[in-house]
């Protein structure tokens, strides 16, 4: 693998960037289980607007609280692409450096970088790339590398694999 490699571009964290973001990079479907938190402030609120004397502002605030919860888990996406174009990093551009120390992000002036000792895991989707780190899932889409850039992301991603094991 060429040490040489050296792949820079340009994107926008758009509206589209945004939503292709989350839907590659999360889980298809809520279950239940996503549920118990607004389950349980719900229960509590309303148990407490029934049961007892506490000051009932308190008490339908966390009944409130358990609705406005589960509505975020039912419209997850919508809901986190909202934050996100609500967030000072919408709509500005970010400059992407792959080369062989590993992934370099600028948006606004601060740089961030991702090592390829710092990926446990690159991952191919339907539309980008997935990079696993022990801080999280960072999601780079394929309409912003060139097929160069595609091609050596398949073969690091290879040799992560191959390292694993």
């Amino acid at each position: 693998m060429s040490d040489k490699f050296f792949y820079q571009t340009t994107y926008t964290l758009d509206k589209a960037y945004y939503r292709e973001c989350f839907e590659q990079s999360s889980k298809a479907r809520a279950d239940l289980k996503d549920y118990y938190k607004a389950i349980g402030l719900s229960a509590v609120g309303g148990l407490l607007v029934i049961f007892t004397d506490v000051n009932p502002y308190a008490a339908w605030f966390l009944f409130v609280l358990g609705v406005i919860e589960a509505l975020s888990v039912r419209f997850k996406k919508p809901w986190w692409v909202t934050r996100q174009m609500l967030s000072r990093a919408a709509n500005h551009n970010v400059q992407l450096t792959i080369d062989k120390h590993g992934f370099t992000t600028t948006l606004m002036g601060e740089k961030q970088h991702i090592g390829w000792h710092d990926i446990q895991q690159l991952c191919q989707t339907e539309k980008g790339w997935l990079l696993h780190t022990s801080k999280g899932k960072h999601y780079i889409s394929q309409l912003v590398l060139s097929d160069d850039a595609c091609g050596y992301l398949n073969k690091k991603s290879a040799a992560l694999s191959n390292k694993a094991h």
